[in-house]
């Protein structure tokens, strides 16, 4: 009886985990050159970050806010930072930015997304506040999970995969107090922020693919 029970819940887990990724929207097939992603921003001023896909691959991209700022700018990645960089660029102002190989923009490297992927619980050293500041300990400590947004005015659930700010207590990593964390698109080939809590507070609302 004991064994009928465990593989019965066992085959609820999976029957759940099929349905979640099932009823997930595929956000990143609908993605292309032109496609605008629209963040709201939680800081001291409140007001909407627009990002403009112009390579899918995320080799560049431009982005501009609403009022009251209107600021606007390029951003320019490296193939390596794309694969390896743990550092997050942060800075928006009226430029264009061509980062360093450890440098992305709403965007994560393939390198920390298969590690928060694979490594659950482990912790790889970031710089969310920039290159030039301390590091912190990032890491998953589940799997993906729904999130909804709006694609074209119509609402859909995708599926974003989890950093929190690690601190070790007693052999086990923790999240730390501060509650930094960040969110990823959970798809490997489009690897872009979702939410973001650092020093502001950025969150992906809708996606204009028109």
């Amino acid at each position: 009886m004991k064994s009928f029970v465990i593989v019965f819940f066992l085959l609820v887990l999976s029957a759940m985990a099929r349905a979640q990724k099932a009823d997930s929207f595929n956000l990143g097939a609908v993605i292309g050159p032109g496609t605008r992603l629209v963040y709201e921003v939680v800081a001291d001023t409140k007001l909407d970050l627009i990002m403009l896909v112009l390579d899918k691959n995320g080799g560049a991209l431009k982005w501009r806010t609403t009022e009251p700022l209107l600021y606007t700018g390029t951003v320019l990645h490296t193939l390596k930072g794309l694969d390896e960089a743990t550092a997050m660029y942060n800075y928006f102002d009226n430029s264009m930015a061509r980062l360093s190989d450890q440098s992305l923009q709403f965007w994560i490297s393939r390198k920390v997304f298969e590690h928060l992927r694979q490594q659950r619980g482990k912790p790889i050293t970031m710089y969310p506040y920039g290159v030039n500041a301390p590091g912190l300990e990032m890491g998953s400590l589940s799997g993906p999970t729904n999130f909804e947004i709006l694609v074209d005015g119509k609402p859909v659930i995708i599926q974003e995969q989890k950093a929190v700010a690690l601190v070790k207590v007693d052999g086990k990593y923790v999240p730390a107090p501060g509650g930094e964390f960040f969110t990823v698109l959970a798809d490997p080939d489009f690897r872009v922020l979702v939410n973001f809590l650092f020093d502001s507070r950025l969150r992906l609302k809708e996606v204009l693919t028109k």
